[in-house]
């Protein structure tokens, strides 16, 4: 803990955290635990952030290639775990909470370093999201557990339904908009947080991500075209009226994900490479279906590895189907379904 204080002391100027572990003792665990520079390491109980900093440093040494998972909750995190991380990135050496140049103690071999966080929805968070469309009698003194058990069961299944902790499927119309009210982690206020509903459908469906596209977003013009196969000729086929046009922030947005799943768990034999397409709706069905054909023909079946994919998820109704080949072997999904079957398959497998 002494050495431990004393780290904490020249990355912060002070030693924040009680009984921080001891980088140096962080290191020997891990070197006699394994040799291999590209090697996974999980911190369950990370406190003051001490093992990702060891790995960041161990990397910058020897040229390494390790990577870390590290757990923790409420303010250590918050207040100490993270903005220490960010200081060991910047600069592997400090005193008194200032980056120190040294460049003759460590052999800096690193071009940077990346890494992700997630803050996930606590008990507490799913009870302050449960929003009830009726008035429903509280349980009555002396009511039996079953009599209970059902009341608790029927908000859950009737009253509460789309609540956005129970999962509101009708906001997946713009999934950059799903919000959450979240408990701040030193009072006992609470602040709304977007959800990241991309990163928690890749997580839900155990993909393997390998590219993550940007958000690309178009505005179009549209017109009506008669059609002898369409019953009311007098409303005509909408098309596009020429090219839609990409823009910083238009009607239509999209966003590619590819990568792949296991039909087997942890059998890599059983790969199933997919390819999920998210995008932002109008209301207008009719166009928003247009412009995600349009997408689709420009940019997803121009992907080198496109005929690999086998499973195609998708937000909103849609008709993407008929654009493939008769006879392929690919699926089209909606991420909706699949969403809420894989949150609930618990209870319902």
């Amino acid at each position: 803990a002494l050495h431990g204080s004393s780290s904490l002391k020249k990355i912060f100027g002070e030693a924040n955290f009680d009984f921080p572990k001891a980088p140096g003792l962080v290191e020997d665990c891990l070197r006699t635990a394994s040799e291999d520079k590209e090697a996974t390491i999980l911190d369950y109980f990370a406190g003051s952030g001490t093992t990702p900093d060891v790995i960041i440093n161990l990397n910058r040494c020897d040229g390494g290639n390790r990577k870390y998972i590290a757990v923790e909750m409420g303010r250590h995190f918050t207040e100490i775990m993270l903005p220490r991380m960010k200081k060991v990135i910047y600069s592997a050496q400090w005193k008194n909470g200032l980056p120190v140049q040294d460049k003759q103690e460590i052999t800096r071999n690193d071009d940077g370093h990346v890494f992700k966080y997630s803050y996930l929805e606590s008990y507490e968070d799913t009870l302050n999201n449960l929003i009830t469309d009726t008035q429903t009698p509280q349980a009555e003194k002396g009511s039996s557990n079953s009599e209970n058990a059902y009341l608790i069961n029927y908000l859950l299944e009737v009253e509460t339904r789309g609540s956005p902790s129970l999962l509101n499927i009708a906001s997946f119309d713009n999934p950059l908009g799903y919000k959450l009210k979240s408990k701040k982690p030193t009072s006992f206020g609470h602040t709304e947080q977007q959800v990241d509903l991309v990163e928690t459908f890749n997580y839900l469906i155990g993909l393997s991500a390998t590219h993550l596209g940007a958000w690309h977003y178009f505005d179009s013009k549209f017109k009506r075209i008669n059609d002898a196969a369409l019953p009311n000729q007098k409303l005509g086929r909408m098309v596009i009226d020429g090219e839609p046009t990409e823009v910083n922030s238009g009607n239509w947005g999209f966003r590619n994900v590819l990568g792949h799943t296991l039909t087997m768990p942890g059998d890599l034999s059983f790969i199933e490479p997919t390819l999920i397409i998210w995008r932002t709706l109008s209301g207008n069905a009719e166009k928003d279906n247009l412009m995600l054909d349009r997408w689709f023909e420009l940019t997803c079946q121009q992907l080198p590895d496109f005929d690999s994919i086998r499973v195609i998820y998708v937000n909103g109704s849609n008709n993407l189907a008929r654009l493939l080949p008769k006879g392929n072997s690919k699926t089209v999904l909606l991420i909706e379904e699949k969403f809420h079957k894989s949150m609930w398959e618990w209870k319902h497998g």
